[in-house]
């Protein structure tokens, strides 16, 4: 369970309802549908180290990256009760650098990585501590150019 979650967003960032009803005239590529993504990667306790299943795993996000999408990818590393909360916060920060680390070497570029440390201020479960010591990843995705409005 230390491994990434990868689910895809059922609905596009990019057509709203009133779009996706609408069908671009002939010889007209359709719009560019950008996507978002959300995951976890769990850490063992006290580490900040990804295992190698983790690692492969994030590929999975470093693949949900398009050209002609625009990319935020947001990590929050996160911690369990365990410890001091000022060494907790180091803990979720260097969590969350782990994983910016690891997709900066799969080819994401670092300007599209912001991180946080919710440390335990967050905790995913009260019964499992495990579930606690994670990174969640947010992939936020938009067309690179934006859409032209339609001709009124």
């Amino acid at each position: 369970m230390r491994t990434l979650l990868l689910s895809v967003c059922a609905g596009s960032l990019l057509a709203g309802a009133a779009m996706a009803q609408t069908v671009p005239p002939a010889g007209t590529p359709p719009p560019v549908q950008c996507i978002g993504a959300e995951g976890v990667v769990y850490f063992d306790l006290g580490s900040a180290r990804l295992n190698a299943e983790s690692q492969s795993s994030l590929q999975d996000v470093a693949n949900a990256r398009r050209a002609d999408c625009t990319t935020q990818i947001t990590l929050t590393g996160h911690t369990d009760a365990t410890g001091s909360v000022a060494r907790n916060r180091r803990l979720a920060q260097q969590r969350a650098e782990a994983v910016k680390q690891q997709l900066v070497s799969l080819g994401v570029p670092p300007e599209e990585i912001a991180i946080a440390a919710a440390a335990e201020s967050m905790p995913q479960s009260d019964s499992e501590d495990r579930l606690n010591r994670r990174v969640t990843v947010v992939l936020a995705a938009s067309p690179a150019t934006p859409l032209a409005e339609p001709a009124t």
